[in-house]
């Protein structure tokens, strides 16, 4: 690998050689929080940018177009602007990142270990946009939590024990009541949680003896579950607990570009069949932020002909050349987002445009891991045309999940003159306005349709 460490680079974050700066095309580089921000005077197709970088540096890294995460934050206000975004840093916590997100009063954060909580406190951000929520929350944790000179905006806590033991440390401390409404779920992540059985008498009797308890926790997205069936649940929830003054609900994650529209009509009428109107929402969404701004690129470092039927167990392939190529990561790391349900997707990377893969014979093939393992596949099954040892495969979307190596994954920032124009904007602004922060009460523009018809259009 020809990438160098910059003993000027803070964080231990590995950089690309210089080189590769004035080597891509940037018109300039700038500097946004000691991280090196290559600009151009259009955004190029990360594509294109993933080419040019690969060509001065072989290994593996990422690039990230930061103009994708103001994309992002622009389609959620657009939508969803009635829902504040809660971005979890167990998603991604890349520097430049968790500041373009939290550079304004748009996003919050979400974390899950004292770690993570640490590092949202050494962010210019007030403690007041900061969500804990641990499924294994200590006694311990809760010590530290409520020591805080200042209250997070929420602590989830999961049960009626863990909120007495919080309101007694901190009774200033804003609590979230996690609720499941999948309580046989196999899941574990819908599981976890009191049975709304167990809530409808809880929280009555929580508020009751004082306990700063002002909303509740749900995972209301849920792939392969029935969606209606959740949503009728919730509404009922949110009806038997009305006459106790919860003015927040926390609808987990799982939203996606896809289904914002239909997703803000759903939470709408959830409110207005529940006769909540004002009741505040937030969300926990990852992905939709972190996937689509960095694309991954790695190299082929082995490659071996198999029958195509060994590869995809269809009879049909029996007899047909396929081929396993090796590439220089693993699921054991880079590629563990899919253990989270991220499903890596790779194409050929020629270094040149004059290297055309089109009109070219695939054939079934399959990318192994680094490590040689049966379970090391960061994707089963692909169809590709005959490559070499030493091509360049690129991944994209792979923002989301995926562990990083600081030390060994180099990652070229990149955006356009007018994002960057914008961000320099945004910078002046926050500081003449001294960095105030608090949150807004716009809410998005939803039709007034009749509640039959919204539930039609969210669940058809």
């Amino acid at each position: 690998m020809t990438d160098k460490m910059n003993s000027s680079d803070c964080g231990g974050r590995r950089r690309l050689v210089s080189a590769t700066y004035e080597g891509v095309g940037a018109r300039w580089k700038e500097q946004l929080s000691d991280v090196s921000l290559a600009v151009y005077e259009e955004t190029p197709d990360m594509e294109e940018i993933a080419r040019r970088v690969a060509s001065h540096n072989r290994g593996s890294f990422f690039v990230m177009d930061a103009s994708r995460v103001e994309g992002a934050m622009e389609e959620w206000t657009r939508y969803l602007s009635h829902c504040s975004p809660f971005y979890p840093i167990g998603c991604n916590d890349d520097p430049l990142l968790l500041q373009l997100l939290t550079r304004r009063n748009n996003c919050n954060l979400q974390v899950s270990t004292m770690a993570e909580l640490d590092r949202a406190l050494s962010l210019p951000i007030s403690p007041s946009r900061i969500l804990f929520h641990s499924h294994l929350l200590t006694r311990k944790m809760l010590r530290l939590i409520t020591s805080l000179q200042e209250p997070l905006h929420a602590l989830v806590i999961d049960s009626e024990d863990s909120a007495i033991d919080a309101s007694s440390l901190n009774p200033f401390q804003p609590l979230l009541l996690r609720i499941s409404l999948s309580p046989n779920s196999d899941r574990v992540d819908l599981s976890m949680g009191m049975p709304m059985d167990e809530a409808t008498e809880c929280v009555p009797r929580l508020i009751s003896m004082g306990v700063a308890l002002t909303g509740i926790s749900v995972q209301l997205m849920a792939e392969g579950e029935d969606m209606v069936e959740r949503v009728r649940d919730l509404i009922r929830l949110l009806t038997i607990l009305s006459p106790c003054g919860l003015s927040t609900l926390d609808v987990g994650d799982g939203m996606d570009s896809s289904s914002l529209y239909d997703t803000s009509f759903l939470l709408h009428c959830i409110r207005q069949s529940a006769n909540l109107p004002h009741m505040k929402l937030m969300a926990t969404p990852g992905r939709f932020f972190a996937a689509t701004a960095f694309s991954l690129v790695t190299c082929i470092v082995g490659k071996r002909s198999m029958d195509a039927g060994v590869i995809t167990r269809r009879e049909e392939d029996w007899g047909r050349e396929g081929f396993i190529y090796q590439t220089t990561q693993s699921v054991y790391g880079v590629f563990s987002n899919r253990l989270m349900g991220e499903k890596p997707h790779c194409q050929p990377l020629p270094l040149t445009t004059l290297t055309p893969c089109n009109g070219v014979d695939e054939h079934e093939s399959a990318v192994l891991g680094s490590t040689i393992d049966s379970l090391d596949f960061p994707q089963r099954h692909a169809r590709l045309p005959s490559l070499d040892i030493g091509d360049c495969l690129l991944w994209k979307e792979m923002g989301a999940y995926g562990a990083r190596d600081e030390d060994s994954f180099p990652i070229y920032y990149y955006t356009g003159r007018d994002h960057w124009e914008r961000l320099k904007g945004a910078e002046k602004d926050l500081l003449s306005d001294g960095g105030s922060e608090g949150e807004t009460d716009v809410e998005s523009d939803i039709d007034q349709d009749d509640m039959t018809e919204c539930f039609g259009r969210v669940f058809n």
